[in-house]
């Protein structure tokens, strides 16, 4: 049945091959390249550094899940949304939504990081609280860059997306090689240089949506 329909005449194909493009890079960009420095930057800053990295990690990944969750409900729900001509409000409540929730996991791990820390590692036998929190803080932008992401790309903006994550990606990449060269590169930078990637790009994206929106 799949290759059949893959053979199958449709008028559909072309566009979501050159949707999915954009999408690709994109996560190629996000995920890949800028995640592979940040770690081998990271690793570089000593094996108990490394350690607590792995668990706040782990518990970073927890607290986005809101964020992604709210994200995919953007492009399922604003079709329609845009036909009630309440694309506003939709948007707004999305933002709303994903920081209550994003908050309360991260208030929650932040508050239990020790006893993660101690189930996920026997290296780590410091208070973890203070890191993790510093982590939750500088990435607060993470739900509202989440959900302006899928707006524009659910609105045909996935070149424009592209490019500009191109754009911050790689000055990020280079500040971050610039203060590993110069060996001030610490946790807590390589974490606020992150955090603050996002909030840039969190910011021209809602700019960009309010021009097409």
């Amino acid at each position: 049945m799949i290759f059949e329909a893959l053979k199958s005449q449709s008028t559909c194909k072309k566009e979501l091959i050159l949707f999915g493009i954009p999408l690709t890079i994109q996560e190629i960009l996000e995920s890949v390249l800028f995640i592979m420095v940040f770690d081998a930057l990271m690793g570089r800053q000593g094996l108990k550094i490394l350690s607590i990295y792995a668990v706040i990690s782990q518990l970073f990944s927890i607290v986005r899940l809101p964020a992604f969750m709210y994200a995919g409900a953007v492009s399922i729900f604003l079709p329609q949304a845009n036909q009630k001509h309440e694309s506003k409000r939709f948007i707004w409540v999305i933002y709303r939504n994903s920081y209550l929730v994003s908050i309360i996991f991260a208030v929650l791990v932040t508050l239990c990081a020790n006893i993660f820390a101690g189930f996920l590692s026997s290296q780590i036998n410091t208070n973890i609280i203070p890191m993790t929190a510093f982590t939750m803080l500088v990435m607060i932008a993470t739900p509202l860059y989440e959900s302006s992401k899928m707006l524009l790309q659910s609105s045909h903006a996935e070149k424009w997306v592209v490019s500009m994550t191109s754009l911050v990606n790689i000055v990020c990449i280079a500040i971050l090689l610039v203060l590993q060269v110069l060996g001030v590169q610490t946790y807590q930078s390589l974490y606020f240089v992150y955090g603050l990637s996002l909030v840039i790009l969190s910011v021209l994206f809602i700019k960009k949506a309010r021009v097409i929106n």
